[in-house]
């Protein structure tokens, strides 16, 4: 979808979502799905060995306290990874968006994880492009009292965004006054 297309969709409903680019959120399910599947078989492997050294008797408490802490750090790593998964799917088939424009303000999306509250247009001092840790260019909306970055890996660069949230700003708040 085009900024022009999205702006329209905006000017006719007062709401517009733009999700997370394809590549974008694929890279991260084939990721995530690595890394979990990568667990799940370090977990079973690992659990088998660390229940017998619980059960048995002869080990002193501290090697058994040790086999308890490995089974519970290898369930929990799992737990942590299967909702970042699921996350992952939710935002390559678009049920995920990375960023909910309404008339009221802005919603954008942690990286790992769902949308942060909503920030009012009227708190909003600037839109700025700036570029991240890793030489990427952002969007960040810098308010009064903080500054909320736009996620990277979104459906469009971070000019057209900057763009489409000045013109979503406009339309809702009216012009600006210096």
């Amino acid at each position: 979808m085009t900024i022009e297309h999205t702006l329209h969709q905006f000017r006719a409903a007062g709401r517009v979502e733009v999700d997370f680019s394809t590549a974008y959120a694929r890279r991260e399910l084939i990721l995530g799905g690595a890394v979990t599947l990568l667990m799940l078989i370090l977990t079973i492997a690992t659990i088998p060995g660390s229940l017998a050294d619980l059960a048995d008797a002869e080990l002193s408490a501290g090697r058994r306290a040790l086999a308890a802490a490995v089974i519970l750090l290898f369930l929990v790593a799992v737990l942590i990874m299967v909702p970042l998964v699921v996350l992952a799917v939710r935002r390559l088939i678009g049920a995920s968006p990375g960023l909910v424009l309404t008339t009221d303000g802005v919603r954008v999306a942690r990286q790992a994880g769902p949308l942060r509250p909503a920030v009012s247009w009227s708190t909003i001092r600037d839109i700025e492009i700036q570029r991240s840790s890793r030489g990427q260019l952002m969007v960040a909306l810098v308010g009064e009292a903080k500054t909320t970055s736009v996620p990277i890996g979104l459906a469009h660069d971070a000019q057209e965004l900057h763009d489409l949230l000045e013109s979503a700003r406009l339309i809702s708040t009216g012009p600006r006054r210096p």
